[in-house]
């Protein structure tokens, strides 16, 4: 056998490179995805579910969801409401849904989202929302969780306007811990009128790190939709002109433009107004194209 292997090499020397060519083409780590078989989940591995634990099974769902595989987040959908104070947030599921909140995909977040609610006892319910705002307002001790807490419950359409209302508050006259957090999840309740208040915060704001963490939640992070994103760019364009930003500051606003935008070649305050008048009004996502091409992008 070995012999008329190395007679076919000898003998047929393009089919040979042909063949390996092909196998390096498809193992090499660049390039488009090259799909290992359908994101489908068997009847095999649904039917696995069954004998699960709550804990399991989420750690499972979530898992599966961050792969992409077809309706395992309606799965997840169907079920979070029975884990509910069944499951905990372990150091593996802890680490699933740390991917899951910066998955490219705001599905998969929002699965995050209803996850960890369940994992923490929050149901999503008006209730719910008033008992976290008497804790909030009564008590220093947890205010910063539950700030954050509550935008996860808006993201879920919970308590929406008090939600709003309360993690503005906090932002601007909070303690560090208060801003911090009340950024973080107004962020995650995907409420659009949160631009303007994390352009404020991120231009003012004394703390560095909460600066920083306005500019991430504008670009990538949180619940926005990529092409809201784009309602944040004439402010961000002026902060390229404000003289009283640090250097640090006004890096991550040159950041946050090609984070959003794509356009990774500009470096200049000049580069990008003249980029937006010129091509930038009018190259905004459509929210509702899910072409490869838009998510290769």
């Amino acid at each position: 056998m070995i012999g008329a292997v190395v007679l076919l090499a000898s003998a047929n020397p393009g089919i040979v490179t042909a063949a390996w060519e092909r196998v390096t083409r498809l193992f090499a780590i660049g390039g488009d995805p090259v799909p290992a078989g359908p994101p489908v989940l068997s009847d095999h591995e649904i039917a696995r579910l069954g004998s699960m634990s709550q804990q399991q099974r989420a750690e499972q769902l979530l898992s599966w969801s961050v792969n992409g595989f077809a309706g395992a987040r309606e799965l997840l959908e169907g079920q979070v409401e029975q884990w509910l104070g069944e499951i905990t947030m372990t150091p593996n599921l802890q680490a699933i849904h740390r991917m899951s909140m910066n998955s490219p995909n705001l599905r998969v977040r929002a699965a995050g989202i209803e996850v960890y609610l369940a994992a923490h006892s929050y149901g999503k319910s008006d209730e719910e929302a008033r008992r976290l705002i008497e804790e909030i307002y009564e008590t220093d001790e947890h205010r910063p969780s539950r700030l954050f807490v509550l935008g996860l419950l808006s993201s879920r359409g919970v308590a929406v306007e008090v939600a709003f209302e309360t993690l503005t508050a906090f932002i601007q006259s909070g303690t560090y811990a208060e801003r911090y957090w009340a950024v973080e999840g107004l962020a995650y309740s995907g409420d659009l009128r949160q631009i303007p208040v994390l352009l404020e915060v991120f231009g003012r704001d004394p703390s560095p790190k909460i600066r920083e963490r306005a500019a991430c939640s504008l670009a990538q992070s949180g619940m926005l939709q990529w092409a809201d994103r784009w309602q944040s760019i004439s402010g961000l364009l002026e902060m390229t002109q404000d003289e009283t930003l640090d250097d640090e500051t006004l890096g991550w606003v040159h950041q946050a433009l090609r984070d959003i935008t794509g356009e990774r070649t500009l470096t200049r305050s000049e580069a990008w107004i003249a980029w937006w008048e010129t091509e930038g009004r009018h190259a905004a996502p459509d929210p509702h194209d899910d072409s490869p091409e838009r998510q290769r992008r």
